[in-house]
Protein backbone atom coordinates (compact mmCIF):
# COMPACT_ATOMS: atom_id res chain seq x y z
CA UNK A 1 0.00 0.00 0.00
CA UNK A 2 1.34 3.28 -0.49
CA UNK A 3 2.29 5.90 1.93
CA UNK A 4 -0.15 6.51 4.09
CA UNK A 5 -1.71 10.31 3.73
CA UNK A 6 -1.27 12.46 6.24
CA UNK A 7 -4.51 14.96 6.55
CA UNK A 8 -5.99 17.37 8.87
CA UNK A 9 -9.65 17.09 9.83
CA UNK A 10 -11.89 20.04 9.93
CA UNK A 11 -14.12 20.97 12.67
CA UNK A 12 -17.37 20.91 10.13
CA UNK A 13 -16.53 17.31 8.89
CA UNK A 14 -16.29 15.83 12.67
CA UNK A 15 -19.75 17.66 13.53
CA UNK A 16 -21.58 14.73 11.37
CA UNK A 17 -21.50 11.63 14.06
CA UNK A 18 -21.50 8.83 11.57
CA UNK A 19 -19.19 10.59 9.23
CA UNK A 20 -16.48 11.15 12.17
CA UNK A 21 -17.44 7.82 13.43
CA UNK A 22 -16.00 6.05 9.63
CA UNK A 23 -13.01 9.11 9.40
CA UNK A 24 -11.60 8.14 12.76
CA UNK A 25 -11.82 4.50 12.24
CA UNK A 26 -10.05 4.47 8.99
CA UNK A 27 -7.04 6.61 10.93
CA UNK A 28 -7.11 3.84 13.52
CA UNK A 29 -6.64 1.08 11.09
CA UNK A 30 -3.91 2.89 9.69
CA UNK A 31 -5.56 4.35 6.12
CA UNK A 32 -3.95 7.51 6.80
CA UNK A 33 -2.49 9.45 9.63
CA UNK A 34 -4.73 12.55 11.57
CA UNK A 35 -3.89 15.95 12.43
CA UNK A 36 -5.28 17.89 15.12
CA UNK A 37 -5.21 20.79 17.42
CA UNK A 38 -6.84 22.37 20.79
CA UNK A 39 -8.35 24.97 18.80
CA UNK A 40 -10.05 22.15 16.29
CA UNK A 41 -11.46 20.38 18.85
CA UNK A 42 -12.88 23.02 20.90
CA UNK A 43 -14.52 24.72 17.75
CA UNK A 44 -16.53 21.49 17.48
CA UNK A 45 -17.17 21.52 20.94
CA UNK A 46 -18.80 24.98 20.34
CA UNK A 47 -20.34 23.28 17.23
CA UNK A 48 -22.11 20.10 19.28
CA UNK A 49 -23.14 21.82 22.12
CA UNK A 50 -24.42 25.18 21.38
CA UNK A 51 -25.81 24.24 17.46
CA UNK A 52 -27.07 20.44 18.07
CA UNK A 53 -27.59 20.71 22.26
CA UNK A 54 -25.92 17.72 22.63
CA UNK A 55 -24.93 17.08 26.27
CA UNK A 56 -21.53 18.62 27.45
CA UNK A 57 -20.33 15.85 29.54
CA UNK A 58 -20.93 13.07 26.38
CA UNK A 59 -19.02 15.82 23.92
CA UNK A 60 -16.33 15.93 26.68
CA UNK A 61 -16.27 12.16 26.97
CA UNK A 62 -16.19 12.01 23.11
CA UNK A 63 -13.46 14.52 22.40
CA UNK A 64 -10.95 13.26 25.64
CA UNK A 65 -11.18 9.77 23.47
CA UNK A 66 -10.37 11.06 20.63
CA UNK A 67 -7.54 13.15 21.96
CA UNK A 68 -6.38 9.78 23.81
CA UNK A 69 -6.86 7.83 21.01
CA UNK A 70 -4.65 10.75 18.44
CA UNK A 71 -2.09 11.38 20.83
CA UNK A 72 0.43 10.97 18.27
CA UNK A 73 -1.09 13.55 15.90
CA UNK A 74 -1.76 16.70 18.16
CA UNK A 75 0.00 19.26 16.37
CA UNK A 76 0.80 22.09 18.67
CA UNK A 77 3.07 25.81 17.57
CA UNK A 78 1.22 26.30 14.54
CA UNK A 79 -0.03 29.68 15.50
CA UNK A 80 3.21 31.08 14.32
CA UNK A 81 2.13 29.94 10.71
CA UNK A 82 -1.08 32.07 10.66
CA UNK A 83 0.03 35.73 9.96
CA UNK A 84 1.46 34.77 6.46
CA UNK A 85 -1.89 32.71 5.90
CA UNK A 86 -4.13 34.47 2.65
CA UNK A 87 -7.54 31.92 3.11
CA UNK A 88 -10.41 32.62 4.83
CA UNK A 89 -9.66 34.30 8.54
CA UNK A 90 -11.76 32.12 10.18
CA UNK A 91 -10.05 29.04 8.76
CA UNK A 92 -6.23 29.88 8.80
CA UNK A 93 -5.78 28.11 11.86
CA UNK A 94 -6.43 24.75 9.73
CA UNK A 95 -4.04 25.48 7.10
CA UNK A 96 -1.18 26.35 9.86
CA UNK A 97 -2.09 23.31 11.39
CA UNK A 98 -1.28 21.31 8.27
CA UNK A 99 1.71 23.01 7.60
CA UNK A 100 2.79 22.36 11.23
CA UNK A 101 1.74 19.09 10.58
CA UNK A 102 2.90 17.90 7.71
CA UNK A 103 -0.30 17.31 6.50
CA UNK A 104 -0.95 17.33 3.08
CA UNK A 105 -4.38 17.11 2.64
CA UNK A 106 -6.97 19.83 4.77
CA UNK A 107 -10.48 17.91 4.62
CA UNK A 108 -13.50 20.35 4.89
CA UNK A 109 -17.45 20.72 4.15
CA UNK A 110 -16.08 24.83 3.59
CA UNK A 111 -13.64 24.14 0.28
CA UNK A 112 -14.59 28.21 -0.58
CA UNK A 113 -12.58 28.74 2.66
CA UNK A 114 -9.53 27.29 0.96
CA UNK A 115 -9.13 28.48 -2.55
CA UNK A 116 -6.63 26.24 -4.38
CA UNK A 117 -4.72 29.68 -4.97
CA UNK A 118 -4.39 30.63 -2.41
CA UNK A 119 -3.21 27.63 -0.30
CA UNK A 120 0.69 26.89 0.81
CA UNK A 121 2.48 24.59 -2.18
CA UNK A 122 2.01 21.22 -1.45
CA UNK A 123 -1.48 21.15 0.60
CA UNK A 124 -4.59 20.59 -0.78
CA UNK A 125 -7.89 20.94 0.52
CA UNK A 126 -10.61 18.75 -0.55
CA UNK A 127 -14.14 17.23 0.94
CA UNK A 128 -15.48 14.34 2.91
CA UNK A 129 -16.26 12.52 -0.08
CA UNK A 130 -13.28 12.83 -2.40
CA UNK A 131 -11.06 11.85 0.74
CA UNK A 132 -13.25 8.69 1.57
CA UNK A 133 -13.10 7.97 -2.34
CA UNK A 134 -8.97 8.04 -1.78
CA UNK A 135 -8.95 6.01 1.14
CA UNK A 136 -11.03 3.62 -0.63
CA UNK A 137 -8.98 3.39 -3.79
CA UNK A 138 -6.10 2.76 -1.87
CA UNK A 139 -7.47 -0.02 1.23
CA UNK A 140 -10.60 -1.09 0.08
CA UNK A 141 -10.47 -3.78 2.14
CA UNK A 142 -9.52 -1.99 5.14
CA UNK A 143 -12.44 0.99 4.49
CA UNK A 144 -15.01 -2.13 4.25
CA UNK A 145 -13.91 -3.38 7.57
CA UNK A 146 -14.58 -0.10 9.01
CA UNK A 147 -17.99 0.27 7.66
CA UNK A 148 -18.32 -3.17 9.29
CA UNK A 149 -17.12 -2.36 12.70
CA UNK A 150 -18.43 0.70 12.39
CA UNK A 151 -22.17 -1.00 11.75
CA UNK A 152 -21.61 -3.81 14.68
CA UNK A 153 -20.58 -1.37 17.32
CA UNK A 154 -23.51 1.46 16.88
CA UNK A 155 -26.07 0.77 19.78
CA UNK A 156 -27.86 3.93 20.00
CA UNK A 157 -29.59 2.97 17.31
CA UNK A 158 -28.66 -0.24 16.06
CA UNK A 159 -27.66 0.07 12.24
CA UNK A 160 -26.55 -2.38 9.82
CA UNK A 161 -23.63 -2.45 7.50
CA UNK A 162 -25.98 -0.85 4.66
CA UNK A 163 -27.94 1.69 7.10
CA UNK A 164 -24.48 2.81 8.49
CA UNK A 165 -23.11 2.85 4.34
CA UNK A 166 -26.51 5.01 3.73
CA UNK A 167 -25.63 7.40 6.43
CA UNK A 168 -22.42 8.40 5.38
CA UNK A 169 -23.31 8.52 1.95
CA UNK A 170 -25.10 11.71 2.85
CA UNK A 171 -22.05 13.47 2.77
CA UNK A 172 -20.12 11.21 0.73
CA UNK A 173 -22.70 9.92 -1.89
CA UNK A 174 -19.43 9.12 -4.18
CA UNK A 175 -17.88 6.78 -1.78
CA UNK A 176 -20.69 5.17 -0.81
CA UNK A 177 -21.77 4.36 -4.48
CA UNK A 178 -18.09 2.65 -4.94
CA UNK A 179 -18.36 0.99 -1.57
CA UNK A 180 -21.89 -0.67 -2.21
CA UNK A 181 -20.63 -3.17 -4.50
CA UNK A 182 -18.48 -4.65 -2.34
CA UNK A 183 -20.13 -5.45 0.83
CA UNK A 184 -20.93 -8.49 0.46
CA UNK A 185 -17.46 -9.63 -0.11
CA UNK A 186 -17.05 -12.67 2.50
CA UNK A 187 -14.16 -12.31 4.82
CA UNK A 188 -13.41 -14.31 7.77
CA UNK A 189 -14.15 -11.24 9.56
CA UNK A 190 -16.50 -10.27 8.15
CA UNK A 191 -18.54 -13.32 8.66
CA UNK A 192 -17.28 -13.86 12.11
CA UNK A 193 -18.61 -10.24 12.95
CA UNK A 194 -22.04 -11.10 11.44
CA UNK A 195 -22.29 -14.41 13.13
CA UNK A 196 -21.27 -12.75 16.73
CA UNK A 197 -23.86 -9.60 16.59
CA UNK A 198 -26.59 -12.25 15.77
CA UNK A 199 -25.66 -14.57 18.55
CA UNK A 200 -25.71 -11.81 20.69
CA UNK A 201 -29.08 -10.42 19.21
CA UNK A 202 -30.98 -14.26 19.60
CA UNK A 203 -29.95 -14.44 22.95
CA UNK A 204 -30.68 -10.51 24.62
CA UNK A 205 -33.45 -10.26 27.09
CA UNK A 206 -34.90 -9.25 26.35
CA UNK A 207 -35.32 -8.32 22.44
CA UNK A 208 -33.71 -5.62 21.25
CA UNK A 209 -36.04 -5.31 17.94
CA UNK A 210 -33.55 -2.82 16.35
CA UNK A 211 -30.71 -5.01 17.08
CA UNK A 212 -32.27 -7.64 15.96
CA UNK A 213 -33.11 -6.22 12.91
CA UNK A 214 -29.91 -4.79 11.83
CA UNK A 215 -28.14 -8.34 13.03
CA UNK A 216 -30.56 -9.95 10.90
CA UNK A 217 -29.74 -7.51 7.29
CA UNK A 218 -26.39 -8.21 8.25
CA UNK A 219 -26.18 -11.86 8.03
CA UNK A 220 -28.66 -11.73 5.27
CA UNK A 221 -26.01 -9.52 3.26
CA UNK A 222 -23.36 -12.15 3.67
CA UNK A 223 -25.12 -15.57 3.25
CA UNK A 224 -28.27 -15.04 1.32
CA UNK A 225 -29.31 -18.29 2.95
CA UNK A 226 -29.63 -17.03 6.65
CA UNK A 227 -32.58 -15.38 6.48
CA UNK A 228 -34.44 -18.37 5.39
CA UNK A 229 -32.49 -21.24 7.37
CA UNK A 230 -33.35 -18.50 10.20
CA UNK A 231 -37.26 -18.89 9.23
CA UNK A 232 -36.95 -22.65 9.25
CA UNK A 233 -35.25 -23.45 12.22
CA UNK A 234 -36.06 -20.45 14.52
CA UNK A 235 -40.22 -20.25 13.99
CA UNK A 236 -40.23 -17.51 16.94
CA UNK A 237 -38.13 -15.01 14.71
CA UNK A 238 -39.78 -15.72 11.73
CA UNK A 239 -42.01 -13.02 11.26
CA UNK A 240 -39.13 -10.29 12.31
CA UNK A 241 -37.11 -12.11 9.79
CA UNK A 242 -39.44 -11.71 7.04
CA UNK A 243 -40.13 -8.18 7.52
CA UNK A 244 -36.69 -7.39 7.78
CA UNK A 245 -36.33 -8.85 4.08
CA UNK A 246 -39.01 -6.75 3.38
CA UNK A 247 -37.20 -3.75 4.21
CA UNK A 248 -33.59 -4.44 1.96
CA UNK A 249 -36.21 -5.19 -0.96
CA UNK A 250 -37.69 -1.48 -0.09
CA UNK A 251 -33.84 -0.01 0.23
CA UNK A 252 -33.26 -0.95 -3.02
CA UNK A 253 -30.00 -2.14 -2.38
CA UNK A 254 -28.35 -3.90 -5.52
CA UNK A 255 -27.66 -7.67 -5.23
CA UNK A 256 -29.36 -7.86 -1.27
CA UNK A 257 -32.36 -6.76 -2.64
CA UNK A 258 -32.47 -8.91 -5.15
CA UNK A 259 -31.34 -12.14 -3.12
CA UNK A 260 -33.93 -10.74 -0.06
CA UNK A 261 -36.89 -10.77 -3.18
CA UNK A 262 -36.02 -14.10 -4.33
CA UNK A 263 -36.23 -15.30 -0.41
CA UNK A 264 -39.74 -13.97 0.19
CA UNK A 265 -41.18 -15.29 -2.96
CA UNK A 266 -40.12 -18.79 -1.86
CA UNK A 267 -42.80 -18.19 0.87
CA UNK A 268 -45.19 -17.11 -1.73
CA UNK A 269 -44.86 -12.85 -1.15
CA UNK A 270 -44.54 -10.62 -3.57
CA UNK A 271 -43.25 -7.91 -2.08
CA UNK A 272 -44.75 -5.43 -4.61
CA UNK A 273 -47.92 -6.30 -3.86
CA UNK A 274 -47.96 -7.10 0.04
CA UNK A 275 -46.07 -5.04 2.81
CA UNK A 276 -44.89 -7.58 5.13
CA UNK A 277 -44.50 -5.09 7.71
CA UNK A 278 -47.86 -4.10 8.21
CA UNK A 279 -48.68 -7.64 8.85
CA UNK A 280 -48.86 -8.93 12.34
CA UNK A 281 -46.91 -12.17 13.57
CA UNK A 282 -49.85 -14.27 13.23
CA UNK A 283 -50.58 -13.36 9.74
CA UNK A 284 -47.21 -14.16 8.62
CA UNK A 285 -46.81 -17.42 10.34
CA UNK A 286 -50.00 -18.30 8.39
CA UNK A 287 -48.45 -17.13 5.03
CA UNK A 288 -45.25 -19.27 6.28
CA UNK A 289 -47.64 -22.60 7.33
CA UNK A 290 -49.38 -21.96 3.55
CA UNK A 291 -45.65 -22.00 1.58
CA UNK A 292 -44.41 -25.01 3.59
CA UNK A 293 -47.99 -26.95 2.93
CA UNK A 294 -47.80 -25.86 -0.50
CA UNK A 295 -44.25 -27.05 -1.02
CA UNK A 296 -44.72 -30.54 0.09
Amino acid sequence: MPRPLVAVLDACVLYPAILRDALLRAAEAGVYQLRWTEEILSELRRNLVADRGAPAERVERMLAGLAAAFEDGRVSGHERHVQGLKNDPKDRHVVATAIEGGAELIVTANLKHFPPALMPDGIRAISADEFLLELFERAPGKLVDVVWLQANQKKRPPMSVQQVVQAIGRAAPRFRRAIQPILSVRTHEQLASAADRLERALHASPVDAEEMAAALTDACLLNPEAGELLIRHERAIGPMTLRTLAQIVASGDGESCAEARATLQEYGIDPEKLDVTRLTDDEILALMDRARATSQ
